[in-house]
């Protein structure tokens, strides 16, 4: 990574900071956890398994609502913990008469909140085994010492150890919130998995404080899968794929032959034949199984006269699916009556019709590889003595058209140590920064996680990370992370 300092104009920046880091290490939380206190949302059958859809989460995007609370029923599905810590109030709403607020266990909003809270709501555990993509949506307020003072968003699988988004200063009204399950801070992708629980978090310093904050019409929602496209018919008069057979003799007792199909059908008819010494025999079920283990069918079959008008001697299936180019074995239920000769090596005779099936368009070849630097997770403030620690994600983004070349393949990351923001005149370094840390040639198809610390003097500190890409030479930059470390 590359650090960067602020020039006075950069400093000038918006008093809401929106981050993907890890908050740091606060006091342990006192007191027992303990339900919500105050009127609160509903709490919807299922717990602590799986919420039931809820109404009223109007204004939300399409999907299956997992959990929904709008601060408004009587039970809480919450549990806080921490003095003081979560509780409603009718000071600010979203939607409604009632919000949940930092501090209101024992602050009545608005506060101003006390110092060196750790207040703590938790919801959950929700099962996510079956769902492929999520969003955790909800509506803040708040109030605080910026870049000291913070308000979190958090998600756990385990419920012991939450990561997730904070927010500093001042959302100047209530905002919406937007979540992606399937990228959750140093999680990941948190969809599928059977146990998943959200929190809301509140941390102060010993310093300063302000109003504080609020949360309202928290949803968990599971995206709809996309309807699926319907396979089209192919058009055209059947042909003959395959067949075993010949005009001779036949006796009873065939075993299942192996027959090759060079392309994609859509089988339009699978037939058997059962002369049976002129008897015929009742239809039966007629499958095909694939070299790679795949069964198609088994399909029911009907009887139609054979030579001679012998009854029920064609056996005809109609699967009216398509069945991809490989090699089968032919399955017939009936391989007593199953008419065969010499000639086809005492395999039971059979054929099979369809349509050519054009295979599908197959997606374009990535060519070109891109990399990204997620925003660095780390502290905002720490003192003198201990040890800073940064955090980040390098991940690729792909073009499309050709081959991915192999000097595209890998992107090189530094870390270079921060300066003070007093050494960076007029847009130039003013001392020499040296590496941290280097990282060798990455997998584009995973991505990677870097870090890297170090001690501070005291001051305000600015860092940055930078990638360069193998073969282009490009540079992708993260953005800022501001840091005070105190005596």
């Amino acid at each position: 990574m590359v650090c960067a300092a602020a020039s006075a104009s950069a400093r000038a920046q918006s008093m809401t900071t929106d981050t993907a880091s890890e908050a740091p290490a606060r006091p342990a939380m006192s007191g027992a956890p303990s339900a919500e206190m105050g009127a609160r949302g509903s709490l919807l059958p299922g717990l602590p398994a799986l919420f039931a859809p809820a109404s009223g989460a109007g204004g939300r995007a399409s999907g299956t609502t997992i959990f929904y609370d709008g601060s408004e029923g009587s039970t809480s599905p919450w549990t806080v913990s921490g003095d003081p810590t979560w509780a409603i109030t009718t000071y600010r709403a979203a939607a409604g008469a009632h919000s949940s607020y930092c501090a209101g266990s024992t602050i009545p909003a608005p506060g101003p909140y006390a110092n060196n809270m750790v207040a703590r709501r938790v919801a959950g555990p929700f099962d996510l085994s079956a769902v492929t993509s999520a969003t955790f949506q909800y509506k803040v307020y708040f109030k605080t010492e910026r870049d000291a003072d913070w308000v979190w968003a958090r998600v756990s699988i385990d419920g012991v150890s939450f990561k997730g988004w904070g927010e500093s200063g001042d959302s100047q009204g209530w905002a919406d919130r937007s979540r992606d399950l399937t990228a959750v801070p140093v999680l990941g992708n948190v969809c599928g998995q059977s146990q998943v629980w959200i929190a809301f978090y509140f941390e102060s310093n010993p310093t300063v404080t302000d109003e504080g904050a609020y949360v309202d019409d928290v949803t968990v929602l599971a995206s709809s899968p996309p309807t699926p496209t319907p396979t089209p018919t192919p058009t055209g008069d059947p042909v003959l794929m395959w067949e075993v057979g010949n005009v001779g003799a036949v006796s009873n007792g065939g075993t299942s032959p192996t027959v090759t199909q060079g392309a994609a059908y859509y089988v339009t008819a699978v037939r058997t034949y059962h002369w049976n010494n002129a008897k015929g025999a009742p239809a039966g079920q007629i499958t095909l199984k694939a070299s790679d283990g795949t069964v198609y069918g088994p399909w029911q079959a009907t009887g139609t006269p054979g030579q001679g008008g012998v009854p029920n001697a064609n056996w005809e299936a109609r699967p009216q699916q398509v069945i991809p180019a490989g090699t089968y074995t032919v399955i017939d239920s009936d391989p007593s009556t199953w008419s065969q000769n010499s000639g086809t090596g005492g395999k039971g005779m059979c054929s099979a019709y369809g349509i050519p099936s054009s295979p599908p368009t197959p997606p374009p070849t990535p060519t070109e590889l891109h990399w990204r630097l997620t925003p660095l997770q780390g502290p905002s403030k720490v003192h003198a003595n201990a040890r800073v620690r940064f955090t980040g994600w390098l991940r690729s983004t792909l073009t499309t058209g050709g081959p991915v070349g192999i000097a595209r393949a890998g992107a090189y990351v530094k870390f270079r140590l921060a300066i003070p923001w007093e050494h960076f005149l007029d847009g130039k370094w003013q001392i020499p920064s040296r590496a941290w840390k280097k990282v060798f040639p990455v997998d584009p198809t995973e991505g990677l996680n870097y870090s890297a610390g170090a001690k501070f003097k005291p001051g305000k500190w600015r860092v940055q990370a930078t990638a360069k890409e193998m073969g282009t030479g490009r540079l992708v930059k993260s953005p800022y992370k501001n840091f005070t470390v105190v005596p």
